[in-house]
């Protein structure tokens, strides 16, 4: 795309780009999923980073917000609270709250 794009070949250099950045995003959305099923694990996603709920990963993995409300409560932390929360498609999670990272 950049060759194209200092050839003057703008057109193609843009279509060239946006064929880079679909198959990037695919592979990294795929990519654990494959890797996960040939090794036997199911894959780790981040549903919560630096107290940012994803709602994206909470709908992959079929879980709620009923749920996530649940398991917060359970272990007695708030989102805002939450460095990183990984989940899989089973729902086992793993918690790392702000103050174990310092």
């Amino acid at each position: 795309a950049l060759w194209r794009l200092l050839c003057g070949r703008y057109v193609s250099a843009l279509w060239f780009a946006a064929l880079y950045m679909i198959t990037s995003f695919t592979r990294q959305s795929l990519e654990p999923r494959l890797i996960g099923r040939k090794i036997g694990v199911p894959p780790l996603m981040v549903l919560i980073s630096d107290g940012v709920i994803m709602p994206a990963v909470l709908e992959a993995c079929n879980l709620t917000r009923k749920w996530l409300s649940g398991v917060l409560k359970e272990n007695a932390v708030s989102e805002k609270d939450i460095f990183l929360m990984t989940c899989d498609p089973t729902a086992k999670y793993y918690i790392v709250k702000k103050e174990a990272v310092k």
